[in-house]
């Protein structure tokens, strides 16, 4: 018998949950993180529905922690061009130029670019 009681009540479930759902949730609204520092943009915060995105000036690229904006070189070193001469990571500095870094279990050796 308590089979048929639970297989009730199960359905008696259904039914409360499906009437519920034509219920109209109540209308949220977007905040905007830009409102406050600037969303921790360095550049330009851009509010989106539910989020905000990060941009920069011209002559500038997003970092990778989504923020910062690092100075694109035209002339010299960058990570970009494949001639930094890193062994195994290359990092682009904030005011431009690169800095290497090595994988773990290995150091920079003297010159700032190989790892040992």
């Amino acid at each position: 018998m308590g089979a048929v009681w639970a297989a009730r009540d199960f359905c008696l479930f259904l039914l409360l949950l499906n009437s519920r759902q034509s219920i109209a949730l109540p209308e949220t609204r977007d905040v905007d993180e830009c409102m406050f520092n600037n969303g921790g943009c360095q550049h330009t915060c851009v509010n989106t529905v539910g989020s905000y995105e990060c941009r920069c000036k011209e002559g500038f690229f997003l970092s990778d922690n989504q923020h910062m904006c690092i100075h694109r070189s035209i002339e010299g070193l960058n990570c970009m061009n494949k001639e930094h001469g890193c062994a195994h990571i290359c990092k682009e500095s904030y005011r431009g130029g690169v800095a290497c870094e090595c994988r773990p279990g290995f150091e920079l050796a003297r010159n700032q670019r190989d790892c040992i």
